[in-house]
């Protein structure tokens, strides 16, 4: 008998990935596929094949003459020209120097402030549209929400936001379920909240619709399969 083999599709591949860095119960130095503890081949196991592609890297870089700060510069322009744009804003001084290694993984992007020149109406409708709950909140210009996994600070404006020079293009809410977002958007216009745009699907599966805040900020529902829970 000939077990068929079934390739998974982005959606399905990146789950296990997702399960390991957001389920608390998860234990470093595990193996895992389809989103549970599964037992290594023993091929994965072999310590001694695990150490021979260092070995042969390390062989090929003992025979090279050191680079200089030129020759790297070269062989980065080489290998990602449309990272090199002569143009001033492509630029970044994170990116200048190879060989830093990056600190451990971010538990995700989960925190947002934002300037609120109508901090009340503000608050009002982080807390009782959204649904937030109120974190801490220190005096009457500074106010922290969640909704459980996340945290939104609230400041009270004194002058314009604009004038901070920030560039935020919107900020977004997830769902479980696709229905989800067409009942928020039905929710958010009985209570007379400004639509920007109407429900949409997207071309990677995603669907969404987009508010704004007393302040104008732009507000997105969005369901985005990757991130579902169900």
């Amino acid at each position: 008998m000939v077990a068929a083999i079934v390739p998974l599709n982005p959606v399905q591949g990146v789950q296990t990935a997702i399960h390991c860095v957001t389920d608390a119960d998860v234990r470093g130095g595990g193996h895992h596929e389809r989103c549970g503890p599964a037992r290594p081949s023993p091929d994965a196991l072999d310590e001694t094949a695990a150490a021979r592609p260092w070995e042969r890297a390390r062989e090929r870089l003992d025979g090279l003459s050191p680079l200089t700060s030129p020759d790297r510069a070269a062989l980065a322009r080489r290998a990602a020209p449309h990272l090199h744009s002569p143009a001033p804003h492509r630029r970044c001084a994170c990116m200048a120097e190879p060989g830093t290694k990056r600190p451990r993984p971010t538990a995700g992007l989960r925190h947002v402030a934002l300037h609120a020149c109508n901090f009340d109406a503000a608050l009002a409708f982080y807390r009782d549209i959204m649904g937030m709950a109120i974190e801490w909140q220190p005096d009457d210009d500074n106010c922290y929400l969640t909704s459980g996994t996340d945290n939104l600070a609230l400041h009270r404006a004194t002058g314009s936001p604009d004038a901070a020079g920030q560039r935020l293009d919107h900020i977004g809410f997830v769902v479980d379920r696709m229905d989800d977002v067409d009942d928020w958007h039905a929710f958010l216009s009985g209570r007379g909240v400004p639509i920007v745009h109407a429900p949409k699907t997207h071309r990677d599966g995603a669907r969404s619709c987009y508010c704004t805040d007393p302040d104008g900020t732009t507000v997105q529902i969005i369901y985005h399969p990757p991130l579902s829970r169900e």
